[in-house]
């Protein structure tokens, strides 16, 4: 079980407040658990879930339906030419009209 760092109180030419070996080594002791403690957080942390790691879109809740409801990219070249398609015709339908009968 880890203790909590208890921090010292420092007061310049107090003879209360020493700078001893004792109050020197309870400041290594602290950054030593501090340390300890970071190391096994990160060592946790990389153990979690690999950068590299990957999932079936099944393990995604909602993934599917969410993916099956967008326009895939065939609907989407339809409609472009489609677009383009109309614009065109109206450019020929002005200048059929322009166009002088005769």
């Amino acid at each position: 079980m880890t203790m909590a760092y208890s921090k010292q109180t420092w007061t310049n030419d107090d003879p209360a407040t020493p700078l001893n070996a004792t109050r020197m080594g309870h400041i290594e002791d602290g950054i030593a658990a501090a340390d300890s403690a970071a190391a096994s957080a990160q060592s946790k942390a990389d153990a979690a879930a690999p950068a590299d790691h990957t999932h079936s879109m099944d393990d995604v809740d909602g993934l599917s339906s969410a993916l099956g409801s967008k326009a895939n990219s065939s609907s989407l070249a339809a409609k472009a030419d489609q677009t383009d398609l109309e614009a065109l015709e109206t450019r020929v339908a002005a200048l059929e009209a322009a166009q002088p009968a005769g």
